[in-house]
This record gives structure tokens, sequence and C-alpha cells, in this order.
């Protein structure tokens, strides 16, 4: 059964509470599946998963949870549900002990809300937990024990306070902490794996289990009995430790199957009258598959279904008949248990076992002996099939069974079908059976899905099987309208066995319902008389009112015979109806419709017309099981041997082995007659369906050309509305990119000034650089300028300075000489001083020639070095030019901007004006130096007139000032005048030799033409000077 919850429904006042139908178990005992979906954005069905399911103390209600905090109660025992209030995303499920209508639900946040599942509201909220809490566990129906990682704390549901708090230091961890069962003492598991057992009256440990059998084991799981006398431990490895705690030692160590590497969750499953000792026990692996572990027969039980795979989380109920599974999909399975073990266990023969070896606590599986034990299992397994089958029949007699029957006043659910196999003595005609299936499906129900509309679409096929090998078997079945009806809770009842279902429901056939076919197509009259005869023989004043209102056997009987009471006792009823109807002689059916009027008279006695009584034999009505069946039994007994129906009856007859016999209670004349007439209308039904399939055909063609022509249109009608719609959505988008490109235009031009604005900034950037860097090359040629001018004068002060000093020496040898020739003269006679005088004058020649050329030489090379430094000079001002002018082309080629160029220009004219400055300060210094190199002349000539010291002196003096001028620009020229005064000298002192006589008056005195000459000779280096400083003009 599939149930469907949606959280998108409308939540009146109140709680709404939806109704389902709950149907038996499958054969794997799948009793329900609940899936939540919502509708999602494009009208699609969208899924939401089930993250925690829970169970009440009863078992009969059950909480689940999704990962949206939608929480769903699902009351299985009224088969209704209904959605409680959302508190956000859950961490942890349980009910509550104290309040069976309360729903302890812990949040995301590490708070516990108290929901009641009636009124859909929260009464009660407990706070203290810092994160969120992972478990919850209850004691002595008050006290709720919650535990996340870091904490636990004890709360008092009745007052909703809270009674003692664990706290841990922050590098401790909790994995687990809860109640035991029976002793309620507080079981904690750290995070080392280390278990803490401590007395909830005193709260002192009582007990310290460290983890030496199971080290580096990891629990994860921890699961107790019932009875709380063992523990079983799980975790990351592929085994189990089961605990005995009555003396706290390990009992034994379970290895886990092959291809098990660790346990994800473990729950004991509690069984009937097992005293809490739990036999199963339930393990969820880390690979998300499903085992039961039989803990007295140390052994696994096979799984087989969809429980291999795709677990996430199981959970067992309290009285351990139901378990349910949230699959990875998000769906929650509901089992029954029994049914869930009981296949497992009919299974065990064809699957593994896991066994203790003997004198060792440890289970281990050698896989090459497991390969050997099924190979022989499964050799052996028809052999041990049909001794089960023996031990099963001599076990399960109906003699041993009645008792049972009469005790309990039905068989057991889980074992049911076994038992009515078993009472019914099925002969397994294998072949037979095989030999109906595989025929095609009867005519008679190839559309039974259109009659009877089944949602189980198993169970619908299970049914037109039966009913197929049914009519295969015997042509009557196939014209039974009731038939369906009679055999349907048969097929639930061996729903996963239909091999089985078929031999049982015909060996009802054959003696529960004899001579029912013997007036087929009317009713037995001759049964429906076998029941009017006792009727009217254990109440006669029933009998008398039906006769009295005119009601026949065939509105009180014949109903309740033709569906075999599924129309007027529920399932459970039913079942045990048949329990005791299959126990006993085929005349016990027809004493319990008896049985059944009897039970029922009071309400039948308020029928009035046969509308009620029909509507009252075709429904479910109250009616007390055991006073019915105990009248059954009665009327069984008490009933005439002359009117009774045994002895109209066969006694019970099993089906024969190896073939199915012959049904043939039934006018064949009458069947066949009906056959071939049904068998005529049935061509006929199929030639006026074929017809009506061509005329529908037809009909479908023509519409179809009808839509299509109707499309067209309205497709050109529409294509035309959306041609003027695009008409106008052009022109609109036209109109809006006129103005997009006006905004454009006027964006460009913006950009255009902008761009103008920005390269007019760059421009005046560059020109300021420019005007700095030839500004710098100004300041620096000035700065050389003004450096060589200042070397220059600093040279030519020095100079005169060494001149004067110079000069001042020669005056003094002059005073010398004149006084040594004064005093020679006057002791040496005129030849003498001749000789001495041409001595002398020879030696002048020497040292003025001498001197010539120490100055040519000391001249050129100080030529050369000029030359070199006015080259030097000439090439930087070249180079300073070229920049200039390359500077100017760019400025010209880059800069557009007029005021720029004027203030190029303007910059140049203040060169031009500096150069001519230099120019003139160079001119004027050089007047400066030749006017006191012509005054200190002039003062040494009036100093010192004395012709023969001049004489005598001026070679040396002259040669001192060849040195000194020969480095200024101006030297040359006034070597030549010095010269030139010095041949007047020279021939002065000639013209006295050659006179002889008079010198001595002629010395002291000078005449005009030697001043003109000297006149002249000024004039000339002046004249010089200035050739000399045009040159360098015209060079720079």
């Amino acid at each position: 059964m599939d149930v469907y919850v949606s959280s998108k429904a409308d939540r009146p006042d109140g709680v709404p509470k939806q109704s389902f139908q709950l149907k038996d178990p499958r054969k794997d005992g799948l009793v329900l599946q609940v899936h939540h979906t919502v509708p999602g954005l494009h009208g699609e069905i969208r899924r939401v998963r089930f993250v925690l399911v829970t169970f009440n103390d009863l078992g009969e209600e059950l909480a689940a949870c999704d990962h949206r905090g939608n929480i769903f109660v699902i009351d299985l025992a009224g088969c209704k549900f209904w959605l409680l209030v959302n508190l956000g995303s859950c961490s942890v499920l349980s009910f509550s002990p104290v309040n069976k209508t309360d729903l302890v639900v812990g949040t995301a946040n590490g708070t516990l809300n108290i929901v009641n599942t009636e009124v859909g509201k929260t009464v009660g909220v407990l706070k203290g937990h810092a994160s969120s809490v992972n478990k919850l566990s209850f004691a002595k129906k008050r006290f709720c024990l919650s535990s996340s990682s870091k904490e636990a704390i004890i709360w008092d549901l009745q007052s909703n306070s809270q009674v003692h708090r664990l706290n841990l230091r922050t590098d401790i961890l909790l994995k687990q902490v809860f109640f035991m069962p029976v002793s309620d003492n507080i079981l904690a598991c750290f995070q080392d794996d280390a278990i803490h057992i401590w007395s909830f009256e005193t709260f002192q440990c009582i007990k310290q289990i460290i983890p030496e059998a199971w080290k580096n084991h990891h629990v994860k799981t921890i699961a107790f009995t019932r009875n709380g006398r063992a523990m079983v431990l799980g975790g990351h490895t592929p085994s189990i430790i089961i605990f005995d705690l009555d003396n706290w030692k390990v009992k034994k160590v379970i290895e886990m199957p092959v291809g098990i590497s660790g346990v994800r969750h473990l729950e004991f499953i509690p069984g009937l009258f097992d005293g809490g000792a739990n036999k199963f026990l339930g393990i969820l692996s880390e690979k998300c598959g499903m085992y039961f572990f039989n803990t007295e027969d140390q052994l696994f039980l096979p799984i087989t279904g969809n429980l291999t795979s795709g677990l996430r989380i199981f959970t067992c109920s309290t009285p351990g008949k139901y378990l349910s599974f949230i699959l990875h999909t998000g769906e929650i399975n509901i089992y029954k248990s029994s049914k869930l073990i009981e296949m497992d266990c009919q299974q065990e023969n064809n699957d593994f076992l896991t066994k203790e070896k003997p004198q060792t606590q440890n289970i281990r599986h050698d896989p090459s002996e497991y390969r050997q034990n099924v190979q022989r299992r499964q050799k052996s397994a028809a052999q041990h099939l049909q001794e089960v089958h023996r031990e099963i029949q001599d076990t399960l007699d109906l003699q041993k069974l009645l008792p049972i029957l009469k005790e309990f006043g039905e068989y057991p659910e889980a074992y049911r079908a076994l038992i009515w196999k078993t009472i019914l003595q099925l002969p397994y005609n294998k072949s037979s059976y095989v030999g109906l299936v595989n025929r095609d499906c009867n005519p008679a129900y190839l559309h039974l899905e259109e009659q009877y509309p089944l949602e189980n679409r198993s169970i619908l096929k299970n049914l037109k099987r039966l009913l197929s090998c049914l009519s295969h078997w015997c042509a009557l079945f196939g014209e039974v309208k009731f038939l369906p009806l009679f055999v349907f809770p048969f097929v639930k009842v061996f729903q996963n066995d239909p091999f089985a279902c078929f031999e049982a429901v015909a060996t009802i056939i054959v003696n529960w319902c004899q001579h029912w076919f013997e007036y087929f197509p009317f009713p037995p009259v001759n049964v429906l008389a076998m029941i009017e005869n006792v009727l009217a023989e254990s109440d006669p004043e029933l009998m008398h009112f039906y006769y009295k209102t005119g009601i026949t056997s065939r509105v009180y009987a014949w109903p309740l015979l033709e569906v075999a009471f599924t129309e007027v006792l529920s399932v459970t009823e039913w079942k045990q109806l048949w329990d005791h109807v299959l126990s006993n002689e085929p005349a016990f059916l027809l004493m319990a419709v008896v049985a059944y009027n009897i039970s029922c008279r009071s309400a039948l006695q308020l029928c009035q017309n046969l509308d009620d009584f029909d509507h009252f034999f075709h429904n479910q009505n109250a009616i007390d099981m055991k006073r019915f069946i105990s009248k059954t039994y009665s009327l069984c007994r008490k009933t005439s041997d002359d009117i009774h129906p045994r002895q109209y009856l066969q006694s019970f007859t099993p089906l024969p082995k190896d073939s199915y016999p012959a049904f043939n209670q039934y006018p064949k004349f009458i069947v066949d007659y009906q056959a071939e007439q049904l068998e005529r209308i049935r061509k006929e039904e199929e030639e006026i369906l074929h017809e009506q399939e061509e005329a529908e055909e037809q009909r479908l063609a023509q519409e179809h050309l009808m839509k299509e022509d109707m499309r067209k249109e309205l497709q050109e009608a529409r294509l035309l509305r959306l041609e003027g719609e695009y008409k106008k959505i052009v022109e609109k988008e036209e109109e809006r990119l006129a103005v997009q490109r006006q905004k454009i235009s006027a964006l460009r031009r913006d950009l255009r000034a902008r761009e103008l604005e920005l390269l007019d900034q760059a421009r005046n950037k560059l020109s300021n650089q420019l005007t700095m860097k030839r500004s710098v090359v100004v300041d620096r040629l000035l700065n050389d300028i003004a450096h060589k001018r200042e070397q220059d004068y600093n040279y030519l002060a020095r100079a005169e300075e060494d001149l004067k000093s110079h000069l001042t020496e020669m005056l003094v040898q002059k005073q010398r000489l004149q006084m040594q020739i004064d005093k020679s003269l006057a002791e040496t006679s005129p030849s003498i001083h001749h000789r001495l005088i041409q001595h002398q004058q020879a030696q002048l020649r020497k040292e003025i020639s001498k001197l010539r050329q120490e100055a040519k030489q000391g001249q050129h090379s100080r030529l050369i070095d000029i030359n070199a430094q006015l080259s030097a000079l000439d090439a930087r001002l070249k180079q300073a030019e070229v920049d200039l002018a390359k500077e100017m082309v760019e400025g010209q080629l880059n800069l557009i901007n007029v005021e720029r160029n004027s203030h190029i220009s303007q910059l140049e004219r203040t060169t031009k004006v500096l150069e001519e400055e230099v120019q003139n300060l160079l001119q004027k210094l050089a007047i400066l130096h030749l006017a006191e190199n012509q005054k200190t002349f002039r003062e040494n000539k009036a100093v010192n007139p004395g012709r023969d010291i001049t004489q005598q002196q001026h070679p040396a003096v002259h040669s001192h000032f060849k040195e000194q001028v020969s480095n200024d620009n101006f030297g040359n020229e006034m070597f030549d005048s010095l010269e030139m005064q010095n041949k007047c000298v020279t021939e002065g002192y000639n013209y006295q030799a050659r006179n002889g006589a008079g010198f001595q008056e002629r010395g002291n005195s000078r005449s005009p033409s030697y001043y003109q000459r000297q006149q002249n000779a000024v004039k000339s280096a002046m004249d010089i000077r200035e050739q000399v400083l045009n040159s360098i003009k015209y060079k720079s």
C-alpha cells in the first residue's frame, strides 16, 4: 500500500486527518510505503526525503520528519495520517512516555519541543543544549535523557524542568548517552570507546569498561535486549561484540559475513513470548544492507528483495510487530517483522549460515567452506524441501491444530497460509499447473481490470491468472459471474504463492462447493433447501418471519455463499471464519450461513422490504465472532441427522497427485449451449467493436482534419496579429534606436571634447617637461660659462701677480746689473767694454731665440689645447643646437598651441640675449686685462727709464711675459709687440756701440720714435685681440 503525503494541504483549525487503506502484507512483509510529494514550480511533482522515524509504545503509530521540517503522524490501526507543526530542521524524534499523545522533537539549535499530536501544537519547550541533540532515552516513564556530542541533560517531563546535567571538557566528546533498560542506569560511550555506567539514583560511577576486547573497534552503535541482560556493540570493523551484563564480560565476538566492512546500526527485534530475551538482532551494515542474526542458533538469516541495499535508517516498534526503513531515496517502507523473519527462515537453506566454532568465542567464515556448503545445500535442496513438507504435515496435523483453534479462536497470522496448505493436503501437481498457466488468458477474464479496477496490480495479475487457470481446468468457471468475488480473498491470503492458491481454491470448490452448480446458471436449489431445513428446525420464528415477509433463501443464504462471506465480514473476521471452515467438514460452511442469520436475528427483524435485506446481506454488519462460530458448532452438533447437510455431502477429499480431476458437477449441455451463445455473442461483439473502432478512427481522422484546419486558421490569425505586433515593436525599436543614436552622437562629441582636452593637457605637460629640460641645459651652459670665466679670471690674476713679482725681480736685477756695468765701465777700457757688450748681446740673442722657440712651442701646445677646448665647446654647442632643433621639431609636430610656440621663441630670444651678454662680458674682460697690462707696462717704464737695464733685463722679462700671456687669447699679439720693443732696444745698443762716444748720455733718455713704436705695437695687439674675439664669436 502506497501512501502519498503532502505538506501543501490547507490546514483548518485543529488537525485535519486523512484516511488510507491498509491492506494485507505482501510475501516479503511489506505493509506500507510512505512518499512525501510537493508540487514543483512548473506543475511537476517533487518528492521530499524523510530523515527521521519513530514508533509509539504500542507500535500502532509512527511519526516521521522530512528534511524540510514537516512532521507527519501515521496511525496504522486507524488507517489515518496527519501533519503537525513545522519546527525547522529536526535532529531527533521520539514519543513521550508521560503523555502518549506528546512527541519530543529536537531541532538543530539544541531546543527540545514537546508537540501534542492530537492538536498539532507545541505544548512545551526544553532549552539547555548548546548544540543539536542526537539521542533521546526515557526512564521510569517520567525522565528524559537528551545527549549531544558535548553534553547530556536529564529532564523531568512532568514539570518540563532540568534535573541533572553532565558537562565535559572541550577536548572530550560523547558518542552515545542513554538509559539502560530495566535498571535505568546511565551508560555513556566516549570518543575513545571507553564506557562508563552511572547510577541514576546517586549519579555514582558503578562500572568502567576499558576497550580492550574491542580495541580500535570505533564503536558507532549500541543495542540492549529488552530484559537488560545483554548488550551488543558495533562499529567500523566487520564484527560485533556481545556483552553479558550479569558479569560485565565479553560473551562473544561475532564476525560479520564476507563483504560487510562495518556496522551502522544495531537493534533487537522483540518476539512473542520471548520474555525480553530478544532472539533476533537487526543489523544495518555500512553498505546500507539489512541482516538478521539469530542469537540462539548463532546464524545469519539470508536477506532478499529490497533490503540488501539502499537503506539509511531502520527502527523497530516496541512490541516488535513492525519494522520501518528509510531508503536513500527518502521513502519509508514499513514491514511486518513476523513476515519478514518468516520469509528469511524459509529461505535459510539457500543462503549462508554462520555458526560458532566449538570451544571458542569468535565466529569466522572460511570462503572455501562457505562455497562448499552452498553447493551441498543446493544439491540436496529438493530432498530437504520434501523432508520439510513431511515434517510440517506431521507437526501441523489437524487433530493437533483443532485444540489451538478452539483455544485462540484462529490460527497465527504468520503461519495461516502454511496451516491452510497443510489442512487442505495440497498435492503440488506442478507439471499440471504449469500446463494450465502456459495457456493464454481465458477470453472471459481478458478484461477483468475493467470490471474489478484494483489498485494493486500484483493482486490483479494473480487474480486473473487464477481465474484463467480455473476456466481452463473447467469451462464452467469461465461462465460463473460470482467466481472472482469468491476467490479474491484466497488470492490475498496466498498472494506470494499462486501455485498453492490455485490448488487451495480447487480443493475448496471440490469439497465445500458441492452441488453448487447443478442448476447453473440458477442458484443451487438443493443446497439452499438444506439451509432452509436447518434454519426451520433451529429457529422457526426467524423462518416464519422470512416466510411472512416473502424472503427466500436466495436472499438470506445465497449472497453469503457466492462471495464466501467476504461482503459481510471484515478481513480479520473472514480469516477467522475460514480457519474453522477449512478445519471442519464441508457441511460447516452451510451451517455458518444459518448461524449468521440466527446471530443477526435482531437486526434482520428490523428490515421491512427486499432492498433492506439486500443491503444487509451485501454489507458488513457488527457481529460477535465468538458467538457466531459457537452457534455454528452448536448447529453442527444439534441438527438432526434427517436434515443435516452432511448426509447429502461427501466428506473431505483432497486433490489427487500427478493430475487434477475433471470437474463435471454441472449441466454440461446448458453450459455448452451458453458457451456457444457466449462465443457467438463475443464474436459479434468483436465485430461490433471492430466496426466501432473503424468508425472511431474515421471520426478521429475527421476531427483531426477539422482541428488541423482550425489550427491553421488560428495560426494564420495569430501570425497576422503577431506581424502587426512585431511591426509596432519594430517601429518602437527604430524610435528607440534613433534616440540612442542621438545620445551616442552627443556622447561621442563629449568624448571628443574630453579627448582634445586630455590631449591639450598632455601637450602642455610635455611642453613643460621640454621647457624644463631646455632650461636645465641652458642653466648647465651658463654654469659652464661662469665656471670657465671664473677659471680665466683666476688664471689672469695669478699671471698678473707672477708678472708683477717677476718684473720686480727684473727691476732689482736691472739695478744690480746697471751697477755692475757702471763699475766695469769705469774699470775697463772701451775695447773691453765693447767686447763685453757684444758678448752680452750674443747671449741676449741666444736667450731671445731660445725664448722664441720655447714660446713658439708653448704657444703651439697652448693653441692646440685652446683649439681642442674650442672644438669640444663647439661640439657641445652643436649638440645642444641639434637637441634644441629636434625638440623644436617635435614640439612643432606635436604641439599646436600658439602660446607654447611664443613661449619657446621668447626663451630663444632670452638665450640669445644671454649669449650676447656673455660675449660682451668676454670683450670687456679682454679690454680690462689689456688696459691693466698697458698700465703696468707704463708704470714699469716710468719707474725704470734706463735703456741698458731694459736691454739686459728685457729678454727674461719678455720670456716670462710671453709664458704668462700665452694662456690668454691675445698673448701672441702682446708677444709680437714686445719683440718689436726688444728689437728697438737692440738697435739702440748697436747704434751706441757703433758710435762709441756719448753712450752714457743717450742711455739716460729715449727718443719720440720709441714711444711712437710702442703705441703702434699696442694698437696692433688690440686689433689682434678683436679678431680673436670675433673668430670665437663666429665659431660659437
